[in-house]
């Protein structure tokens, strides 16, 4: 019973490496962080990005690239979203 839940747990590990190396393909990087006006620290990627729309069945979408994201990637246009500029602490 360990070996097939390791064997799966192997293969989503694969699934994660081959779609965050797709998504690199396609002009997405790994994710960064950046201070809003407020001096807060904000991850850049999708999912604190301006330009994402997130459907009802939860899935991200880019808006400018018009494709479907994962939360942890960021792409070259990505802008904070306007909540985030205006967050503080």
């Amino acid at each position: 019973m360990k070996k097939g839940k390791e064997e799966e747990m192997k293969k989503e590990k694969e699934e994660m490496k081959k779609k965050e190396k797709e998504g690199m393909m396609r002009g997405y990087v790994r994710a960064s962080y950046a201070r809003n006006p407020s001096g807060v620290m904000v991850k850049r990627c999708c999912a604190s990005c301006r330009h994402r729309e997130v459907w009802r069945n939860g899935q991200r979408v880019c808006v400018v690239n018009r494709e479907f994201v994962e939360s942890s990637f960021r792409c070259r246009k990505w802008r904070m979203a306007r909540g985030l500029e205006r967050l503080t602490f």
